[in-house]
């Protein structure tokens, strides 16, 4: 019997008279993913008592409370579902009295909750003070909405961000210490939603604070040298020398131009 109705139930259409139409109804018909409604089946049919329900969702796979076979239950939709609204049928199937049996459906819509999930990276997360990293954040909508725009902040610990507006960019802490930064991605649609790393910074070596033994305040490149020290460009010798009248190798030009350009970051 339980097949008969719900056979009974999936073929009928919105074609049934005006009479049975009142007798399914759900509240709300709108419902978004993991969302609910109220269902309520017929009290009487044909004149007679209706003795047993039976609900059917349309093969959405959400759940009746407390089961679907109760006058009255609460459908609860599926929590996964994406992608563009979707109508379906909300069934009924019943029994009355004398053997008498009747169904029909509803039509609601399912509706995604549009939700944006990030995640932010950097190229190292642990990082000189003077020094800087690349980091990138990566933003979905379950909607298929555009990212419209992103938003990096360090928690007032007044470093610098190259642009703090893009999805990568370049950020300088200001200090050693733990800094956690936070990125907050929008989609086109306005939903939210952000994701936060931690940097550990590191208290910069000697020789960037203090001139190597071979460097004088007089040098004309001082300052230079001591700023690409500070950038984390080039490091000296473990002696505390920098040689500023060495030859510069091939293979130390390409560290140098790795470091100071951060040619191993993806984009």
């Amino acid at each position: 019997m339980r097949c008969l109705l719900l056979l009974c139930c999936l073929t009928l259409s919105l074609s049934a008279t005006a009479v049975e139409a009142q007798l399914v109804t759900a509240t709300p018909t709108m419902i978004d993913s993991g969302g609910r409604t109220q269902a309520h089946g017929p009290s009487e049919w044909g004149g007679y008592l209706v003795q047993s329900w039976i609900w059917t969702d349309d093969g959405v796979g959400g759940l009746f409370w407390p089961s679907d076979t109760c006058q009255s239950p609460t459908w609860i939709a599926p929590g996964n579902f994406s992608g563009e609204p979707l109508q379906r049928r909300l069934g009924c199937g019943w029994e009355a009295g004398f053997g008498g049996s009747g169904g029909n459906v509803l039509i609601w819509e399912l509706s995604a909750v549009d939700q944006v999930q990030v995640t932010a990276r950097a190229d190292s997360v642990s990082v000189l003070a003077g020094g800087n990293t690349w980091i990138t954040a990566t933003a979905t909508d379950s909607m298929g909405h555009a990212i419209a725009e992103y938003a990096w902040t360090d928690s007032d610990a007044a470093g610098n961000f190259a642009d703090p507006g893009t999805r990568t960019t370049r950020y300088w802490p200001a200090e050693s210490g733990d800094v956690v930064l936070r990125v907050t991605a929008t989609c086109t649609e306005g939903a939210t939603n952000f994701a936060e790393l931690t940097l550990a910074v590191d208290e910069t070596p000697s020789g960037a604070t203090e001139a190597f033994a071979d460097v004088a305040e007089d040098q004309w490149a001082y300052s230079e040298i001591m700023a690409c020290v500070r950038a984390g460009i080039v490091r000296g010798y473990d002696d505390n020398t920098y040689h500023p009248e060495g030859y510069v190798t091939r293979d130390q030009l390409a560290v140098y131009f790795a470091r100071a350009f951060q040619l191993l970051h993806p984009e």
